[in-house]
């Protein structure tokens, strides 16, 4: 009789083999896998049996027997879930001495694709209209930014119209991720989705689309039409190079629908308004106009930021100083 009571070495988990078409063929620790079944394999003393155990359990997931060659392989039991997951084995001879186990093997089962990812935002850091771009918004900024939030480690694929790539990025450890292109767009309007892809491989629906539009051309400038004077006497509309007694004229104009007018008396902002649906515009001084000459000029400005240059030169002189009894103050 030969009495055995010294346990045998601790087996090892040398590698797992994803049982899906797209799988890595070999995993190793560390990996990540669609497989919910993948088979470990390792090395262990010829006939003990292998016991293997996943995140601390204590009872195995899967058995085998080791051969004359030292090697074995287990199919779990059951499908494993979803997650990141620690396994070790144990080696029991055939005297029922059972040894010190494996060291950990690490292996991340994606069973499942990602959720739809949430659009991403755009941002525009080029002046003058700066900070998130709505959907449907316009942007001057040929290289946005774009960002958003996801699981760690996945792909972020940024896409415009479902099947051209602008870029590629990788979700940061703590879920963010942001993407500046590193060649410039051109001008048209981008239909903007977003694919994941975990690290395992499983991909993602798109996002649902987004449109912006990037726009680096500057519009016509302005007209000034006319200043309106509804003080004193004299009142109605007053052109260029006139004088006037009213320290609060509506200034009148025209431009592109929807676009923003600044009227500017050299540097100095007067007013602001936005075109109309007939393109016109009409600006009244935010704060009234002292006696003085006024160069005025209009800018206007689209949706995504652009400024023309100044409209021609609106000349003003703004005199509200009372007549005297001998004559009388005549707008002209």
């Amino acid at each position: 009789m030969v009495i055995d009571t010294a346990p045998p070495g601790a087996p090892s988990i040398d590698s797992a083999l994803g049982n899906v078409s797209n799988a890595p063929s070999t995993l190793t620790n560390g990996c990540s896998t669609q497989s919910t079944e993948p088979v470990f394999s390792g090395k262990g003393e010829a006939g003990a049996t292998i016991k293997l155990y996943v995140d601390g359990g204590t009872s195995p997931i899967g058995t085998a027997t080791v051969d004359s060659n030292g090697n074995w392989s287990i199919t779990p039991d059951a499908p494993l879930l979803s997650g990141t997951h620690v396994f070790t084995t144990t080696a029991t001879d055939a005297a029922g001495n059972t040894g010190m186990p494996s060291s950990g093997f690490t292996l991340s089962v994606y069973a499942t694709p990602p959720a739809q990812p949430v659009a991403p935002i755009v941002t525009d850091d080029v002046p003058p209209v700066v900070g998130n771009v709505a959907p449907g918004g316009s942007t001057n900024d040929t290289t946005p930014t774009f960002s958003g939030t996801g699981v760690a480690g996945s792909t972020i694929d940024i896409y415009n119209n479902g099947n051209i790539l602008i870029g590629s990025t990788t979700v940061r450890s703590d879920g963010t991720w942001s993407f500046t292109p590193s060649t410039p767009l051109g001008e048209a309007t981008y239909n903007i989705t977003v694919l994941v892809t975990d690290p395992a491989g499983n991909i993602s629906v798109p996002s649902i689309p987004i449109a912006i539009t990037v726009d680096t051309t500057a519009p016509a400038a302005p007209t000034i039409d006319a200043a309106d004077d509804s003080v004193g006497a004299v009142t109605g509309p007053l052109g260029s190079g006139s004088v006037t007694d009213d320290v609060s004229p509506v200034f009148r104009g025209t431009g592109v629908t929807g676009e923003t007018v600044t009227l500017y008396n050299g540097t100095t902002v007067i007013g602001t308004a936005t075109v109309d649906g007939s393109g016109n515009w009409a600006i009244t001084p935010t704060t009234p106009l002292v006696n003085g000459v006024y160069n005025l000029t209009a800018v206007q400005t689209d949706a995504a930021g652009n400024a023309s240059g100044p409209s021609s030169t609106f000349v003003l002189t703004v005199d509200a100083t009372p007549a005297d009894a001998a004559g009388g103050y005549r707008d002209h």
